[in-house]
């Protein structure tokens, strides 16, 4: 099952190098281009085993949300080392982001509780609510994790 999975994701950092990649699909709902954006105008090619994550994440995760509640948007996705360091980014230095397990999600046509909710169900790894977004990531080992960011630090978010 890994070896077709590598192979694609091979291809697909291929395509992304050759600027053909904008449009490859990760699964149903979620493109590549989608979950590489970044505003800094930095370069944020994932390696092979980023882009077999970042489907991963979709197909576990991604799309069966998108399907339950809706449009989400992806404020974050796929981050490379000089992204994630970047001003604007101030992303932790180990990041699930640098590995393409993880996703900064806004929903669009329904709450962040109800988007809660249904993460519940799915195989997360972790669910950190922000005021802003919910960051969402995957593992091989999934810890089912939900926290919520407060002013002072994380909390268990029930």
């Amino acid at each position: 099952m890994w070896i077709p999975v590598l192979v694609t994701a091979a291809i697909i950092a291929l395509a992304l190098k050759s600027n053909e990649g904008g449009s490859v699909r990760l699964g149903e709902y979620f493109t590549l281009d989608e979950l590489t954006r970044t505003d800094t105008g930095l370069q944020n090619v994932p390696s092979g085993q980023s882009v077999a994550n970042l489907q991963n994440l979709v197909e576990s995760i991604l799309d069966p949300l998108r399907l339950e509640v809706g449009p989400l948007l992806v404020t974050s996705g796929y981050r490379s080392q000089a992204v994630n360091s970047h001003p604007s980014v101030n992303g932790a230095s180990g990041s699930q982001h640098l590995k393409g397990q993880a996703a900064d999600i806004v929903p669009t046509s329904t709450s962040i509780d109800e988007v809660i909710e249904v993460l519940r169900t799915l195989p997360v790894d972790q669910v950190i609510q922000y005021s802003s977004h919910i960051h969402v990531s995957s593992s091989p080992s999934p810890r089912g994790e939900f926290l919520y960011k407060t002013s002072a630090g994380y909390e268990a978010l029930t």
